[in-house]
């Protein structure tokens, strides 16, 4: 190929890169931070800062779903700026969070959490449980309490919820 269609070619390689929107490129997550993570990939510059989520206004409500460090991730590049970048795929999850108002679900280490800002699910059953195994049934013939089987019950079904929670 000759200098001038050589540099016809770099001149046109060149455009069709202005004109892409979104750039999809696989890698590897090598940091991981509360916000963002830093992801490598084969042959090509890292990408600093990789955020979990793309953000659209208020950042109080969200879905933030966190990579595994050393876990394979495709990152979306916007307007071909590698300092904006953001996971849209993902070979193995650390964390999952929900936000939206004062709502929050949280799945970790196969737990989760799911409160407002007036409730927790651990502590309503929790405290359910606690309730019905110190509970005083009225009966007939007076004040009874629950069978000790039954209270062995609540408590292994206390603990098996438990484990459920963070």
């Amino acid at each position: 190929m000759g200098a001038v269609e050589e540099v016809f070619s770099q001149i046109m390689e060149a455009k069709g890169k202005q004109n892409e929107k979104m750039i999809v490129t696989l890698g590897t997550v090598t940091q991981v931070r509360e916000l963002d993570c830093d992801v490598s990939r084969e042959e090509l510059p890292e990408l600093l800062g990789v955020r979990y989520h793309s953000i659209i206004g208020s950042i109080d409500q969200y879905m933030r779903i966190t990579p595994k460090q050393g876990s394979k991730v495709l990152c979306a590049i916007i307007e071909n700026d590698i300092s904006e970048a953001v996971i849209i795929a993902y070979s193995e999850v650390e964390m999952v969070q929900i936000k939206i108002q004062e709502a929050e679900f949280e799945v970790k280490q196969g737990k989760f959490t799911i409160k407002n800002e007036v409730a927790d699910l651990k502590d309503i059953i929790t405290n359910g449980f606690d309730t019905l195994t110190n509970a005083i049934i009225t009966t007939p013939s007076g004040p009874g309490n629950f069978s000790p089987a039954d209270k062995t019950k609540f408590e292994e079904l206390k603990n098996k919820t438990t484990q459920l929670f963070i």
